[in-house]
């Protein structure tokens, strides 16, 4: 019986090493950080690891948005993305995940891209009625205003 990628890759454990570091590589980012702090990192590193898990074959334990849905109200032009690509890659080196098997992983994450990036502001719904949308440029400045 062929294994599926989750079960290649090492399992839940693998999964959890690299999400680890690619969010402690993320929170110290100037830019991708600001979209991050007012989460929980563990709590963040959990969902992304049951989503993964999803995506890649193994057990569904993931319960929360589409990635539409959970990032309609931020704004993450494509360069965002591609510096969240990069760190990622850089993640899963880091913890010895083989060549086959990090570009299996990298396409999938890359599989998202259209569900998140955005061209402008303007695509963006805030988050709540009287809520409010992320928006950052490369430096951390706050480029969304509430009218």
């Amino acid at each position: 019986m062929k294994k599926t990628l989750f079960e290649r890759i090492g399992g839940e454990e693998v999964l959890k090493k690299v999400h680890k570091r690619f969010y402690d590589l993320a929170y110290a980012d100037p830019w991708f950080g600001k979209y991050l702090e007012t989460f929980s990192q563990e709590i963040i590193e959990d969902k992304q690891t049951a989503f993964m898990m999803k995506a890649m074959g193994g057990p569904n334990r993931y319960t929360g948005d589409n990635p539409h849905h959970a990032h309609n109200y931020m704004f993450i032009p494509e360069e965002l993305f591609e510096l969240r690509h990069s760190l990622l890659k850089q993640a899963i080196e880091e913890n010895g995940v083989e060549e086959e098997l990090k570009l299996a992983w990298l396409k999938i994450d890359y599989s998202f891209k259209g569900a998140v990036v955005k061209d402008s502001i303007d695509q963006c719904q805030s988050r709540f009625v009287t809520g409010y949308v992320m928006a950052f440029d490369q430096e951390g400045n706050n480029l969304w205003k509430k009218e």
